[in-house]
């Protein structure tokens, strides 16, 4: 998919969302794998602990079977069974069932046992509680004959959960002799709930539930829940956990087995583990927050970046209709300080010195304009006037009239050079010849009235100036020395050597200028008299072609004469000819 169409807004926020959406799905990922793992250790833990109850129990339960175990080979109790079974005479027989009795409850030491049962080997009983109902409402003559039979030591009699009584059969052996014979059978009768009370007496926080199995059915269930646990599970075997569901509700499930009994722990899963579900449940919307809340900071950073971009590019297009006032007005409005803010700035300055370069430009076409309209109004054909002027020549030739003659060839000389479109630059050598043409005419005209002395130095002689540089200069001290003053005009024009630029100096003795007049003439506030082309229109002919390479400065008092010091760089012809400002070119010396 490419992006080149869409707007920087929409590339910023597409790739926000992206990084979010990546970062949130990689942290959902995580969590979803390590709360599969994590809940594996969970569970783990709290099958542990649960077995821990479990296995409190079947400590408890092995306590008992020691004392049972005690009480059958204890001696006392051995003899007078021994005793009771060699006994037929009935009242001999309750004598010795008494004696027996008492010993057996001065050893009722287990808070859970309520009552004990003595059966000899012809199946008589003795109850050690008076107020205790027969053995035969619990436990039958085949379940008593069955153990009897077998050779099991000990034995749970199975009855249903809702009974609140277990049976324990114990075996009595003759220990005398180590002849192991049979002697009879102790019956236990435990009270389940003070044997639950007794042994799971933990401050535990969730609903615990336990279960007692033996071989065939479930011995004990602390709520009916219990009872239904065994279907869920497909049987009740073996050690581990286990989450069921029965009805609509969920169960974490221990098994703990045992040779004889299997013992089993429930707990609601959502009270065992609400937090773990709370937060399974809750960390989804925290990551939907965080994803809405990082588009909302996202949409509204890339629109705080974007913005600014927008504009500032709307406004580089109403650029093109040149309305750089309405666009500076718009944007020095910005006052951000960020990168941002500096690029409006810039982009105003730029404005600013592209405005004033339009400006110039359009001020210089304008003078090229004029230029060039003054040059058409003036135009006539050269070779017309060349030949007249020839013509002229010969004539005063034929004549005689050398003066004529030499002005006639000075004005041609003087008029091939201005109109020759194709040679703007001339050496000072060929400035200088130029003028003193120049001169001569003029001199033709004011004879002893005007002196011109022209000094060029050897070494410059060979470097280039615009032409006609010098003769608007003369020209000026003529019109505003000679015709002011009642004597001789003076004009000197002497060149020097400054290093890398050149020095001309044009000076007169005529009547000079006050200090606001030479201010005004260097600010271009005066202009050139009648047809003359004025010092500002060649101040800003130089200045365009030498840039900073040149200056112009004036030093004339009232009544002391003026000199104009023209001040340019060295150009050679090659330099001339590479069409670039003078600053450019001598800009790597």
């Amino acid at each position: 998919m490419k992006f080149d169409g869409f707007s920087i807004r929409v590339k910023m926020l597409i790739t926000f969302c992206l990084i979010i959406a990546i970062v949130v799905a990689f942290s959902y990922l995580m969590f979803f794998v390590f709360r599969n793992r994590n809940n594996r250790l969970l569970y783990k833990a709290f099958s542990e602990t649960l077995g821990l109850m479990a296995r409190s129990v079947e400590t408890e339960l092995g306590k008992f079977e020691d004392f049972s175990a005690n009480l059958t080979t204890d001696p006392y109790v051995q003899d007078r069974i021994n005793m009771m079974n060699g006994e037929s005479d009935p009242v001999v027989w309750f004598r010795l069932g008494e004696e027996l009795k008492n010993k057996l409850i001065n050893s009722f030491t287990v808070p859970y046992v309520e009552c004990i049962y003595a059966i000899d080997n012809h199946g008589r009983v003795v109850n050690v509680r008076n107020d205790y109902p027969k053995l035969e409402t619990f436990v039958s003559s085949e379940q008593l004959e069955d153990f009897s039979v077998s050779e099991r030591a000990w034995e749970w009699i199975e009855t249903d959960s809702d009974t609140d009584t277990l049976y324990y059969l114990r075996r009595i052996r003759q220990v005398a002799g180590l002849s192991l014979e049979q002697m009879g059978v102790l019956c236990f009768v435990i009270r389940k709930e003070r044997f639950k009370q007794w042994v799971l007496d933990y401050p535990v926080d969730y609903q615990l539930e336990f279960g007692l199995f033996g071989r065939q059915q479930l011995l004990y269930a602390s709520k009916g829940i219990v009872k239904q646990i065994p279907q869920a599970a497909g049987g009740v075997t073996g050690s581990g956990f286990d989450i069921l569901r029965v009805d609509t509700e969920q169960y974490f499930v221990v098994f703990i087995g045992s040779p004889s009994l299997t013992y089993l722990c429930v707990v609601p899963y959502q009270s065992l583990f609400r937090d773990i579900e709370l937060f399974n449940t809750v960390f989804p919307l925290f990551c939907a927050g965080i994803f809405l809340l990082f588009l909302f900071v996202t949409v509204r950073f890339t629109r705080n970046i974007s913005r600014p971009i927008v504009r500032l590019a709307e406004e580089m297009k109403n650029i093109e209709s040149e309305d750089f006032t309405q666009a500076k007005l718009s944007l020095n409005g910005y006052t951000r300080r960020d990168e941002i803010g500096v690029l409006y700035n810039e982009f105003t300055l730029m404005l600013d010195k592209i405005e004033n370069l339009i400006n110039d430009n359009y001020r210089k076409q304008l003078l090229i304009k004029d230029a060039q309209y003054k040059t058409l109004q003036a135009q006539i054909n050269p070779h017309f006037l060349y030949n007249t002027l020839e013509s002229i020549n010969w004539i005063a030739q034929l004549n005689n009239q050398d003066r004529i003659a030499d002005m006639v060839q000075a004005l041609g000389d003087l008029l091939r050079v201005s109109i020759n479109a194709n040679k703007i630059f001339l050496t000072m050598q060929e400035e200088a010849d130029l003028l003193r043409q120049y001169v001569l005419i003029q001199k033709i005209r004011y004879q002893e009235r005007l002196e011109v002395e022209i000094d060029l130095t050897e070494s410059l002689k060979g470097y280039v100036i615009p032409k006609l540089t010098l003769q608007p200069f003369v020209e000026n001290s003529i019109k505003y020395g000679l015709e002011a003053v009642n004597g001789v005009c003076r004009i000197n024009i002497r060149t020097e050597d400054r290093g890398d630029r050149v020095a001309i100096h044009i000076g007169d003795n005529g009547p000079g200028m006050d200090e606001d007049l030479v201010r005004r003439i260097l600010a271009g506030q005066v202009e050139a008299r009648g047809s003359g082309i004025g010092i500002k229109n060649i101040y800003e002919r130089l200045k365009q072609f030498y840039g900073k390479e040149f200056s112009l400065d004036i030093d004339a008092r009232r009544g002391r004469g003026t000199t104009v010091t023209i001040t340019v760089a060295k150009l050679e012809p090659a330099q001339a000819a590479d069409g670039r400002r003078v600053d450019a070119v001598t800009e790597g010396r």
